[in-house]
């Protein structure tokens, strides 16, 4: 091995990103891009054109994206670093490349062959906005959220190891300075530093952004790396990592691809676990001269939308993320000890004017989601009152806290729990369909779910009083408008709400599916003369087993339709309470559950996602029809 070219490898570089790339007279050559079909064409390009190909990279994405929405900022940054990954990395075959979260692989995808497929990016069959091995051999799994990447890695690392496979074989691990923040990160370190052999290399990529700013200790103690190295700085990340068992390089000037491709040339014939240390700009390359405070995360697309055939009767006013980060603040100007914690989400659930007005009291944890929940039932049992703004399908990584820290120790802690239901575009990764499962089986907990913006409000003022936590549900986007919505009563914990009567039959809606409920009984009188009564229930736990027992005894059919898989979801809860015989005797013939089918719903407008499975209003009245 050429010990000096390791030494210039490891050694100290300056951290401070290089501005962009050489200027290109895009005129005077033909452009690359075009020709690249697979990652073994790099290897014909020398230092000039690879330089060439990250400017023509970043073009393609700006424009691309700019017209059909997606993540930018991240995938801007690694530009550098993925061309130098797949330069010197064969992951169609020997090694594996796992990206940490995923919305940085964009660059991965146009070198992996993909350039069509941006025209459909996150559309309904069209391109995933995230890895997915079904898409190319090149993505090795699907992921969509943070801090996985390094176990994942290891496992491949660990099986090859062990089966005394190629000594040139690698996994590597690309993770973020956020989703570093994450305990299993830290975990999957702490594991794989305690092997002499192990073929892993962790590239963290430190661009000081998750969505919003990185926060914590960790972001302090790498901000002065990439303002500027000092040699005392480096010395002691380099010995925090080699304490941990990895051999630390960097930290690297993550636009640097020469520099970037003589590191993994070492790392080709590492033998020992890694750490990389690149330090980039999210969002290089657009807007470069206005400061902004996401790293443009997202953009939401400039190009003609899919033609949506129904407009969905639950939509139009303000969105619940404003509606709750607008009321929280009432909240909390009005008690003192309201606090509101989140986890790296101050943007997506609308806290940011919450956090300017009282920044004593919103706590941004970063992406650390159980920290967050263990966080909230301390102070819950100290006195507070916390709210817990979480993603339905973030609240999924904290689920031991919310048994042991919450449930069992009985904590007051509000969850708000955003995106509950079909998300659209960013599929899979991100719909929040399996909170009610989750939850319901919990003691203690009361679970809501408002049809509308206004009773939103009245569910986060009631939850004070309910003994124990309360986690309400609400979807992505916008309610009804106010002039639109129902008229609001008071009412009680476990009450649900009749919005019409009928006789034919009986739905019961949970959430803004309360409105499409009501839609749908107009279009069945309209077709058939038959009447549907219908009902909001508000509640999966405590169910209304007054209001639901009188329809279960007196109507022909019981109909349940949520947004929310099937199975453990809300009608489940209603089918459990008939099986136990306190509604009379149990006739399953005059029970349909309609709710997410057991099988992920891919990307797509969200009305693309409810057509898919029959939960939109066509589908509902085909399958009225049909039982009847």
């Amino acid at each position: 091995m050429d010990r000096s070219r390791t030494r210039r490898a490891r050694d100290t570089q300056t951290a401070a990103p290089a501005e962009n790339s050489m200027p290109i007279d895009s005129a005077s050559v033909a452009p690359l891009l075009p020709s690249i079909t697979g990652p073994a064409q790099l290897a014909r390009l020398g230092a000039h054109e690879l330089a060439r190909l990250a400017t023509e990279i970043r073009s393609f994405l700006i424009d691309s994206v700019g017209r059909t929405g997606g993540h930018l900022g991240a995938g801007l940054g690694v530009v550098e670093l993925t061309i130098a990954l797949h330069a010197e990395f064969d992951f169609n075959d020997r090694d594996k490349l796992v990206w940490d979260v995923g919305h940085q692989a964009y660059p991965h995808k146009l070198l992996t062959g993909r350039a069509a497929g941006f025209a459909s990016l996150r559309q309904w069959g069209g391109m995933s906005g995230f890895p997915d091995p079904q898409e190319s051999p090149y993505d090795t799994v699907k992921t969509g959220h943070g801090g996985t990447s390094i176990s994942t890695a290891m496992g491949f690392a660990l099986s090859w190891e062990r089966a005394g496979g190629d000594v040139r074989r690698h996994a590597v691990a690309v993770i973020g300075d956020g989703s570093l923040q994450e305990g299993s990160a830290y975990e999957a370190l702490n594991h794989a530093g305690t092997f002499e052999r192990l073929p892993l290399i962790v590239v963290l990529n430190d661009n000081g952004v998750s969505i919003s700013p990185s926060v914590g200790a960790l972001a302090k103690a790498l901000a002065p790396l990439r303002a500027g190295t000092s040699p005392a700085d480096a010395a002691r990340l380099r010995a925090f990592f080699e304490e941990l068992g990895f051999s630390y390089f960097g930290p690297l000037d993550g636009h640097d691809i020469e520099r970037l491709r003589l590191t993994f040339q070492t790392l080709r014939h590492w033998p020992r676990p890694a750490l990389v240390h690149v330090v980039t700009r999210k969002g290089k390359g657009y807007c470069d001269e206005v400061p902004e405070r996401t790293g443009y995360h997202a953009l939401g697309g400039s190009g003609p939308k899919p033609v949506v055939a129904k407009e969905y009767p639950e939509q139009g006013g303000d969105t619940f993320s404003k509606i709750f980060a607008d009321h929280v603040a009432v909240m909390a100007e009005r008690d003192e000890r309201v606090h509101v914690i989140t986890a790296a989400m101050l943007e997506g659930t609308g806290l940011v004017p919450f956090h300017e007005r009282f920044p004593e009291r919103c706590h941004d944890a970063g992406m650390a989601e159980q920290h967050a929940v263990g966080l909230a039932a301390g102070m819950a049992l100290a006195g507070d009152k916390p709210i817990c703004a979480i993603y339905s399908t973030f609240l999924q990584r904290a689920y031991d806290q919310v048994f042991q820290e919450v449930a069992l120790q009985k904590a007051k802690v509000l969850f708000c729990m955003d995106r509950g239901g079909l998300v659209g575009s960013d599929g899979a990764t991100h719909n929040g369909v399996y909170d009610i499962a989750y939850l319901r089986c919990m003691p203690n907990f009361a679970l809501m779910a408002p049809r509308d913006g206004g009773e939103l409000v009245q569910m986060m003022e009631m939850a004070d009083g309910w003994d124990g936590p309360v986690a309400i549900r609400f979807p992505r986007g916008a309610g009804a408008a106010s002039g639109q919505q129902l008229p609001h009563c008071p009412f009680s914990f476990g009450e649900a709400e009749e919005l019409a009567d009928g006789d034919a039959g009986v739905l019961l809606a949970y959430g803004t599916m309360a409105y499409t409920a009501l839609e749908v009984r107009r279009r069945i009188e309209a077709e058939t003369g038959k009447r549907l009564a219908v009902v909001n229930a508000r509640f999966a736990k405590p169910l209304d087993e007054r209001l639901i027992g009188a329809h279960w005894r007196d109507q022909p059919f019981v109909i349940t339709l949520e947004d929310h898989a099937a199975i453990g979801g809300f009608g489940a809860a209603v089918a459990e309470l008939g099986a136990s015989g306190r509604l009379g005797a149990l006739d399953t013939t005059r029970l349909m559950l309609l709710g997410i089918p057991d099988r992920f719903v891919d990307h797509g407008e969200r009305s693309e996602q409810l057509a898919s499975i029959g939960l939109d209003v066509d589908g509902i009245v085909a399958a009225i029809v049909s039982k009847w």
